[in-house]
């Protein structure tokens, strides 16, 4: 039984609306439906509906994207188990259908199919897909098992979705012969006789209502389903509190959906001939008006979703990528920029922090960036994507991470999103180089990395230089040593001088340890770094070497000037060698190169220095002709030529994070690796032909800051959750600049995120400790899981903070 409640707006009835076989005019109010289509003309008419509205031309590209041929089944919902195990949920005319992986070798990778419902088609009944946009279409080599499902359903089957509640319940709903269906089932007993039961335990599949054609679902009080789908030419909302009840069926409109919000309020998005609309409404049957986020001419389907109770809504608008936010006073256009405004297939969801994502198709691959609150963070790659792609339903609790399923040569394909989690150990720094550690962001802006003071030293060597390395040697450091390579009619000799202090030394040509005929001196483009380390003082230095027999090489040194020849090293134009304690035990050490022509970033790992593997692409679209690599707080940091600052956790997924304006106007000068302290002060070398530059740098790790926007509107930041380990550390200490009254106010907030501690830092300049109210103590917390809250007021900066005895 289907009762209706809830509001009834007018709706005005636009001719390119009406679906065959439907006159505008059939008597009667259009939300009454008289009658219901034949399922094959519904199906068709939807598929013209969305071709009419999200598009036009171009809708016909997106539905070869979805379903190449008729009866291609096709993916709508992808889920997640609380066991970390993935479940993607699609249908065909055939039936409903569940792909999961097909053994725990390849979790990623969903073959494995099983048969949900079966469709009993009449006789002589063509088969037809609708187009189901911001879908996945199961590859041909992977199609739907033969086995007999429990279900059985009357007609051809046109649409489906599901999603799956805390107790790891799959709910399904599904549109077969122009009705609507429902059932339920725990995920490990999809095909077990008598596990599927209706809303309340009943027989399975129970009717929902006649003529929806349910497009998502998610779960309302006590995991309770709630449905949202097209009718007709309209937008319907049906939920189920003890019987189906019909909140909502006044809207003209297709592509519907929900999601529901930390107050329990459900958020409906859907788009019309005059752009994207959205609606709230409670768990009663009252929804508010509806509003107009994104107005325009709309391509695609809209996308939903909600950080704590503030909604976010997406969509190809007007052929760009448009993104609104709803604050107090309305709903506001998100500034994205140029590389995010020119993507595709525009899609939202939250993480477990509840921090939205969005992830969007440009130039071959996929991408995503963090909401941050008043705009987006720095952009992801997460993989080469042409076509489709479907992002999972909220993940779980417990997941480390954000899945997206696309279509693959091999089958069914997971990608993963790694989240940020943070692990404070004692004395580790946390910086907010690129955002990750960081929430929610009110009222900031990012403070640039700007040079304290710069001068030049003589250059030892004249004309043509490809600079190698340089590193301070000596009591204090005080002396330095550089290598590099100058150029002698058509070839490249390796070379080596010393700084005594006023002058360079004559520069050395490098040489062998133990020469052979197919060994030769080191030369072209190297890069030299320190491992002091090695038990061995003769391999404290190591170098990458463009040339060094018929291959780039590894090489090892004591002194800088004898070379020994230790492992081949895979083709590549090389840029950086990188010695990464942090990184995994495969991935210890790291070598960077570019390609000749396209001057693409590329990376080679290595566990001992012998036997070298290409790793995934270390950046998307990141093209550089010389760089420089080093680790820092955790982070793996480069400089690109131009003076790009990336970073990231494993060195592999590099995100730009800033530019140093001295090296962007550097006029040519080539970058030395990395930057050093020498002299007390920490300095970065660029080499030029007649003087080598250097630059002095801000402090460790002070290279990128968090300000206030406003002079008279403090800042407010708000990290992830904090795992504490080790014994409980005492202290709290901020890298930030602060004084006068400009000051910076800290709360811990517990894992409820309820304020349990508040302190500020009041006057200082480097690492300065938090001063707790009086009677409070950060050592007598017992939660195992905290927040960070910082309030920086205007004229304070923040860098970083870490615990600390």
């Amino acid at each position: 039984m289907v009762r209706r409640g809830g509001f009834s707006a007018r709706r005005a009835s636009l001719a390119p609306w009406v679906l065959p076989g439907r006159a505008a005019d059939a008597g009667g109010s259009p939300d009454r439906h008289p009658r219901s289509p034949h399922p094959l003309v519904a199906a068709i008419g939807l598929f013209l509906l969305l071709g009419a509205l999200l598009g036009g031309p171009g809708c016909a590209s997106a539905a070869a994207e979805v379903a190449s041929a008729a009866n291609t089944p096709v993916v709508t919902t992808l889920l997640r188990a609380a066991t970390g195990a993935w479940i993607a949920v699609g249908y065909s005319s055939e039936g409903v259908w569940a792909w999961q992986a097909a053994g725990p070798g390849q979790p990623d990778l969903l073959t494995a199919c099983i048969p949900l419902v079966r469709a009993v088609q009449p006789p002589g009944t063509p088969a037809v897909v609708a187009a189901a946009e911001g879908s996945v279409p199961v590859p041909a080599f992977c199609p739907p098992a033969s086995g007999t499902a429990l279900l059985t359903a009357e007609g051809l089957v046109d649409a489906a979705t599901a999603f799956l509640d805390a107790s790891d319940r799959l709910h399904l709903a599904w549109r077969a012969g122009g009705k609507s269906f429902y059932a339920r089932c725990p995920l490990g007993q999809l095909g077990e006789p008598g596990a599927w039961q209706g809303p309340t335990g009943g027989a399975a599949p129970e009717p929902v209502a006649p003529g929806l054609s349910p497009t998502t679902t998610v779960a309302g009080a006590g995991g309770r389903p709630v449905l949202a789908g097209a009718r007709g030419d309209g937008i319907a909302v049906v939920r189920f509190d003890g019987e189906w009840r019909e909140t909502l069926g006044s809207f003209t409109g297709v592509a519907p959906l929900l999601a529901r919000d930390a107050a329990r309020a459900l958020h409906l998005v859907f788009a019309s001939a005059d752009g994207v609309h959205h609606c709230r409404g409670g768990e009663g049957d009252r929804w508010q008006a509806r509003e107009l986020p994104l107005p325009g001419r709309v391509s695609g389907r809209p996308a939903l979703a909600v950080r704590d109770v503030t909604p976010l809504v997406a969509a190809m608008v007007d052929d760009r990528l448009a993104v609104a936010v709803r604050h107090d006073s309305g709903w506001a256009r998100v500034p994205l920029p140029p590389a995010m405004a020119e993507g595709q297939a525009p899609a939202l969801v939250p993480d477990r922090h509840g921090t939205v994502w969005c992830l969007w198709r440009a130039a071959g691959w996929l991408r995503a960036a963090r909401w941050l609150g008043d705009g987006f963070g720095p952009a992801f790659p997460l993989g080469p994507v042409t076509g489709p792609f479907l992002p999972e339903a909220p993940p779980p609790a417990s997941a480390p991470d954000l899945g997206v399923l696309v279509p693959t040569e091999s089958g069914l394909q997971v990608l993963r999103l790694s989240l940020p989690g943070l692990v404070v150990a004692e004395g580790r720094a946390v910086r907010f180089l690129d955002l990750l550690e960081v929430a929610h962001l009110e009222g900031a802006v990012r403070e640039g990395i700007v040079p304290l003071a710069q001068g030049s030293l003589p250059s030892p060597a004249g004309g043509e230089c490809l600079p190698g390395g340089i590193l301070p040697l000596g009591r204090n450091g005080r002396l330095l040593r550089a290598w590099f390579s100058i150029r002698e009619g058509d070839r490249w000799v390796g070379c080596t001088a010393e700084w005594s202090g006023r002058k360079w030394r004559v520069p050395e040509p490098l040489r062998l340890a133990a020469p052979r005929p197919w060994i030769q001196p080191p030369a072209g483009a190297l890069s030299v770094v320190a491992d002091p380390d090695d038990p061995v003082p003769e391999r404290r230095l190591k170098m990458l070497a463009a040339r060094a027999g018929p291959a780039p090489a590894l090489l090892t040194s004591g002194d800088g000037l004898t070379w020994a020849y230790y492992s081949e090293v895979p083709p590549l134009r090389p840029l950086a060698l990188l010695r990464d304690p942090l990184g995994g035990i495969e991935q210890r050490w790291k070598a960077y190169g570019s390609d000749e022509e396209s001057a693409r970033l590329s990376l080679l790992v290595s566990p001992d220095r012998e036997h070298w593997y290409p790793a995934a692409v270390a950046g998307d679209g990141l093209t550089c002709r010389e760089a420089t690599f080093w680790v820092e707080d955790g982070l793996v940091l480069g400089l690109l030529d131009g003076g790009r600052l990336v970073a990231g956790r494993d060195g592999v997924h590099l995100v730009p994070v800033g530019e140093l304006p001295a090296l962007v106007d550097n006029e040519g000068g080539q970058l030395f690796a990395p930057p050093l302290v020498w002299q007390g002060q920490r300095r970065l070398f660029l080499a030029r032909p007649e003087a080598w530059r250097w630059l002095q740098l801000p402090p460790t790790g002070r290279w990128i800051g968090l300000r206030a926007a406003r002079d008279d509107v403090p800042a407010r930041c708000e990290t992830i959750p904090i795992l504490r380990v080790g014994p409980a550390a005492p202290r709290l200490l901020l890298d930030a600049r602060a004084g006068g009254t400009a000051a910076i106010g800290v709360e811990v907030l517990d894992a409820a995120e309820r304020p349990v501690l508040t302190g500020r830092v009041r006057r200082g300049d480097g690492w300065l400790e938090v001063q707790w109210e009086r009677g409070q103590a950060l050592s007598r917390l017992e939660t195992p899981s905290l927040r960070l809250r910082f309030s920086i007021e205007p004229g304070a900066v923040l860098y970083g903070f870490r615990f600390s005895e």
